[in-house]
């Protein structure tokens, strides 16, 4: 499995995950007014949203 790290003008940052590591997520959390950090990358388990953002996930290659 193939998951995307970061996304910039210069293009995509993918990752090979380990064994055992199935899903892809993306995660966000507010940091202010319109102005959120972003975390992606490769897991066992789809992480829980904290009450100030929010995680997507999934288990198909570079999403």
């Amino acid at each position: 499995l193939t998951c995307v790290t970061g996304k910039s003008i210069g293009g995509i940052s993918t990752e090979e995950c380990a064994a055992g590591q199935k899903i892809c997520n993306k995660k966000w959390t507010k940091m202010g007014p319109k102005l959120y950090d972003v975390s992606r990358g490769c897991t066992a388990t789809c992480p829980k949203a904290d009450e100030y953002g929010c995680v997507k996930c999934c288990n198909t290659d570079r999403n």
